[in-house]
């Protein structure tokens, strides 16, 4: 088995290729700035939606988190 050993200018240029970025501070600059471009803010509605999401598993958790503490701590007594 051969083992093939790339120097690091060519690793830069293919991650340069795979990413469609520029070299160099500049480059890196005008990268974020054009994916800031596309992130946006959340709606109002998005907002409301994600959170309910959030507090409906963490509620779910929480109970089968206190039924486990309920049987387990039964279980102890009486083993106890």
């Amino acid at each position: 088995m051969q083992v093939r050993s790339e120097g690091k200018a060519s690793l830069r240029s293919k991650s340069k290729d795979i990413a469609g970025g520029s070299s160099g501070f500049m480059g890196v600059i005008k990268d974020t700035v054009d994916e800031l471009k596309k992130v946006h803010a959340p709606t109002k509605q998005e907002t409301l939606q994600a959170t309910l999401v959030t507090l409906a598993i963490v509620i779910f958790f929480a109970v089968i988190l206190a039924l486990l503490d309920w049987a387990f701590r039964g279980l102890v007594w009486r083993l106890v």
